[in-house]
């Protein structure tokens, strides 16, 4: 592609349904309904630098595939979990494994909880908190190496850890002064650690090291006293987090010992664990076993991990200043916007976006008989707990922060962000909430859904996490043409806010997306947008010509290393067209033929001499999105006789 130069370029043009046509890509009308563009810009040729032979990539398959939507993104608080790092889980288990229970304060974990169970099968997932080292619990192994546990929190504390040893390939080891001839068969390393036996070196033995290998003669660090067995030895390190409810346990075999070794422990534990982080330089450390015996190192807490909720707040969800500026690296941002750098993300909620720090107080009761031979009386104290309350619906923090998240979806343009109707709101507060939002990339959903706990007690949760889920689910198993609505939020048994049938009328009419109470539950109701206008207020409309942007914009990138021929515009349209067509017999469109439904156009008025002399080649495409049925009127009228009759009111008449 061209530097900066888009692939695709969505444009939408909004007509009124049975009004003018435009020229197809037979040379006869396209959609009779509304028309949505698509250009395509192409630079053509490869950038060369000095003279010589370059080799261009091998082509790919010239067919395009829709692009995968249904992958949500999740940020929020959680009790373990890297900081500022965008996972990816495939199930609950997945997500648990890498950041805890329901034990926190978050509501996270619930939100993640209501995804996958209503269908969704891949998200990643964003722990928000303070990024730096403190809070992290720190061991020391026996000798002075030490480490932290990965990130911060109480869970920490329970780590333990220690290095094993073991002896293993054996030969024998005839010395040359310091020198060690090696047959071939003994691939050692410099750094290896040696256990020799022998006369003159004790009832169990010694170690050596091996300086260094040079023409298969190892180099010691001492002298053999004569002929002695040699044997190598390994380390193993064991990790065990003590979650006794959810075990989680590392053993990394074969490690060397010193950083010449292939497999040294410091880089291996850097790399590879998942539980554990080592403090400072371990080249000096003595990682080894004390002697012969090759007893194990053992860790030991230095200092407790500690949790750092009280530290969460706006700042650990969003870059400071104005997260919207185009970063080079995504690493550098943090929070929200780093999370939806991922290019796969087609869906974003945030569940603990109103988290407010606070503390809950429990007393402890005071037992005992204060007389001299009664048992010592317990000291009354207050013990505090973080919990996660919500910010007040009228608090302006709420708006400036759904703000951020909706400005961030319409700068990536790529994903829908899924936004919470605070809870408590009545229909006209709802409203004025709604009001600031126009955007085609963002959906609002009502109420806040309770589920049962782990101790039984109801807890709220964002309904953006169930709509999640459901579209997910949907999409997948039907596609993108089906907007995701009447489906139920499994798991919910209580809504926060009560909505009547007047209420769902006004509420449907500001495009909020409502959960309904049924006989079988709670049932999402709509599928719509928060675009102002027509053209994009359904949702799966906008996701559908995402998903066309997105699929072209990936997959054409074969164009930039073909002539720019009449060939290779004929190859664009035929590629265009296949993919299209196949939209079409599925249901994508909403003509009857597919020159009705779409068109694909890069003719001579699109592409003229002075552009083509630039290496571009542009082609515009045009669509006609189906519509998802929101009504079915029917028709009831009575017969003389007494008959009821009832049908279904062509053109949805009264």
């Amino acid at each position: 592609m061209g530097a900066g130069e888009r692939a695709a370029q969505e444009v939408g043009r909004a007509h009124a349904r049975g009004q003018g046509r435009r020229r197809g890509r037979h040379g006869g009308a396209a959609p009779g309904g509304r028309e949505h563009r698509v250009q395509v810009a192409v630079t053509i040729g490869l950038r060369l630098g000095a003279p010589g032979v370059y080799r261009t990539p091998e082509r790919p398959g010239r067919a395009l595939s829709g692009v995968r939507m249904d992958i949500a993104g999740f940020a929020g608080i959680a009790p373990r979990g890297p900081i500022d790092e965008p996972v990816p889980v495939s199930s609950w288990t997945d997500y648990r494994q890498r950041f805890g229970g329901f034990e926190g304060p978050g509501l996270l974990p619930y939100a993640v909880s209501a995804f996958f169970e209503q269908g969704g099968e891949r998200a990643y997932v964003l722990r928000a908190g303070p990024g730096d080292p403190a809070g992290r619990a720190l061991f020391e192994l026996d000798g002075g190496a030490r480490f932290t546990a990965r990130d911060w929190g109480v869970w920490g504390s329970s780590l333990s850890a220690r290095l094993e040893y073991a002896a293993g390939a054996r030969f024998l080891a005839v010395p040359r002064g310091e020198r060690v001839p090696l047959d071939a068969g003994v691939p050692l390393r410099p750094g290896t650690l040696l256990r020799v036996r022998g006369p003159g070196l004790g009832a169990y033995g010694e170690l050596r090291r091996v300086r260094e290998v040079e023409r298969r003669t190892a180099v010691l660090d001492r002298p053999l006293p004569g002929p002695a067995e040699a044997e190598v030895v390994t380390a193993t390190l064991v990790v065990d987090d003590g979650d006794r409810a959810f075990p989680r346990a590392e053993r990394f075999t074969d490690l060397a010992l010193t950083p010449e070794g292939r497999r040294h422990v410091a880089g291996v534990a850097e790399e590879e664990s998942r539980l554990i982080i080592p403090v400072g330089d371990w080249r000096d450390q003595p990682l080894g076993p004390a002697g012969p015996l090759l007893a194990p190192r053992v860790a030991r807490l230095v200092t407790a991990g500690a949790d750092r909720y009280r530290e969460i707040g706006r700042e650990s969800f969003f870059d400071p200043g104005d997260e919207l500026l185009l970063l080079d690296d995504p690493y550098e941002h943090r929070g929200v916007a780093r999370l939806a750098a991922v290019p796969e993300l087609g869906l974003l909620s945030v569940p603990d976006l109103f988290w407010a720090y606070t503390e809950e107080e429990t007393e402890i009761e005071i037992t005992g008989d204060p007389g001299p031979c009664a048992e010592p009386v317990l000291t009354a104290h207050r013990r505090p707990r973080p919990v996660a309350p919500l910010l007040e619906p009228a608090d302006p923090e709420v708006a400036e922060r759904q703000s951020r998240l909706v400005a961030l979806a319409e700068r990536h343009q790529r994903f829908i962000t899924l936004l919470d109707v605070p809870s408590g709101l009545d229909v006209r507060a709802v409203a004025r909430w709604r009001a600031p939002y126009g955007s085609a990339f963002a959906a609002a959903y009502h109420p806040w859904l309770m589920v049962q706990g782990q101790d039984g007690r109801g807890v709220p949760v964002p309904p953006s996490a169930f709509a999640a889920g459901i579209i997910a689910a949907r999409e997948r198993r039907r596609g993108l043409l089906w907007g995701p609505a009447n489906e139920p939020a499994l798991g919910a048994v209580l809504g926060l806010d009560q909505v009547t049938d007047h209420e769902h009328d006004l509420l449907y009419d500001q495009g909020v997306n409502v959960f309904r109470q049924e006989r079988d539950g709670f049932r999402l109701t709509s599928a719509r947008t928060l675009d102002t206008g027509r053209e994009y207020r359904q949702l799966s409309v906008r996701r559908l010509l995402t998903m066309l942007r997105l699929s072209i914009e990936r997959q054409a990138q074969f164009l930039v290393f073909e002539p720019n021929t009449a060939e290779l515009r004929a190859l664009l349209n035929d590629v265009l067209d296949t993919f299209l067509r196949g939209l079409f017999r599925a249901g994508a469109f909403a003509g009857e033929t597919e020159r009705e439904s779409y068109f694909v156009r890069s003719g001579d008025e699109l592409n003229p001499r002075e552009s083509l002399e630039l290496g571009r080649l542009v082609a515009e495409i045009g669509v006609a999105p189906a519509e998802p049925m929101e009504f079915l009127v029917l028709r009831l009228s009575r017969d003389g006789d007494g008959g009821v009759r009832v049908e279904e009111a062509p053109d949805g008449g009264a």
